[in-house]
């Protein structure tokens, strides 16, 4: 048989080769670009949890905080009673026992806080 005879039908394995080395690039550039999605993604979601921690804590120091400014104006008015509840909603605060709890001090507490 000469070469002249020899007939390839569809593609040559190179032209296979090739072909498939090209889809396996085009699917490994698809995965990177997932992978940098993904990682994209926890980035923004650490951030976004550091930054709900930081605001907790924040919340924390803050009702504290008022708590101890408010014992300080009416120690001689408060009881012992509301004293302790007061100071244990603060420990709870600080150690992060939340219990859903933000004390609002108006005038009637004042004048509770004084009977």
């Amino acid at each position: 048989m000469s070469k002249q005879n020899i007939r390839i039908k569809g593609n040559s394995p190179e032209d296979v080769a090739n072909s498939r080395s090209n889809k396996l690039k085009i699917d490994w550039e698809t995965i990177k670009k997932a992978r940098e999605d993904i990682k994209r993604a926890e980035d923004f979601i650490i951030e976004k949890n550091m930054q709900v921690r930081e605001q907790i804590c924040n919340l924390r120091n803050e009702e504290a905080c008022n708590v101890i400014a408010y014992i300080r104006n009416r120690f001689s008015r408060l009881s012992i009673n509301r004293l302790d509840v007061l100071l244990c909603h603060c420990q709870n605060m600080l150690n992060g026992n939340i219990d859903g709890i933000i004390l609002d001090f108006s005038e009637e507490d004042l004048e509770d806080a004084g009977a």
